[in-house]
């Protein structure tokens, strides 16, 4: 993948990069006040403006498609489909909680990546060494849950680690002071994905969130 550009909105921190051959060239991480729709389009073009690029220099997209909020989400995949589908680019959907993980991924044997949920407590996926690292479970919970489910010895990871503060083990709590989400793990795992063989259809790829999103009846 010669020129990969990198779009993740899954919360508040947003982040966009660029990397050629896989290694990140440049990058943009900053905090949006719930403002993605308008941040995100002029990051992009400062990046390759200054990298000296053009929109048709890219050679594929990868983007985080959650968990994470509803309208951030939205805008990151909504861009990525904006981009690859008229200039027939692939594009590599990337689970937030994979991004969250992917650095400490394997120091414990079960390792929880988590990400805030709002009222609705914290949205998490575990990962167990024993079962190759891989994701094998993941749910929304109060933090108090979470910790009581949570295996001894069990590490966690990610934006939502906060929320665990005071109730996890200490020394438990890693990488929980965003922006947490590394851009070159996004890069990494999308060329994983496109190596594979296994880019996804831009025109299916839609965000995957913790819980459906709620759907308001309008008045009769």
């Amino acid at each position: 993948m010669s020129l990969l550009l990198a779009i993740d909105t899954s919360t508040r921190w947003a982040s966009v990069a660029l990397a050629e051959e896989g290694a990140v060239r440049s990058q943009r991480v900053w905090e949006s006040n719930r403002n993605h729709g308008a941040e995100l389009m002029p990051a992009i073009l400062e990046l390759l403006q200054a990298a000296g690029r053009r929109v048709h220099d890219l050679s594929g997209i990868a983007v985080a498609i959650g968990p994470g909020g509803f309208s951030a989400l939205r805008v990151g995949v909504a861009a990525a489909k904006g981009l690859a589908l008229p200039l027939g680019l692939p594009v590599a959907g990337v689970s937030t909680y994979d991004v969250e993980v992917f650095r400490i991924r394997g120091e414990a044997e079960t390792v929880f990546a988590v990400v805030n949920a709002g009222s609705s407590g914290v949205a998490w996926a575990r990962y167990d060494r024993s079962a190759g690292e891989g994701r094998t479970a993941s749910g929304v919970e109060s933090p108090e849950s979470l910790i009581a489910r949570a295996p001894a010895g069990a590490i966690f990871c990610g934006e939502g680690g906060s929320r665990l503060e005071g109730l996890a083990q200490a020394g438990s709590i890693r990488n929980a002071t965003p922006p947490t989400r590394d851009p070159a793990a996004l890069v990494t795992l999308a060329c994983m994905q496109f190596e594979r063989g296994a880019p996804d259809d831009p025109a299916a790829l839609a965000p995957e969130y913790a819980r459906p999103p709620s759907i308001t009846r309008p008045k009769s």
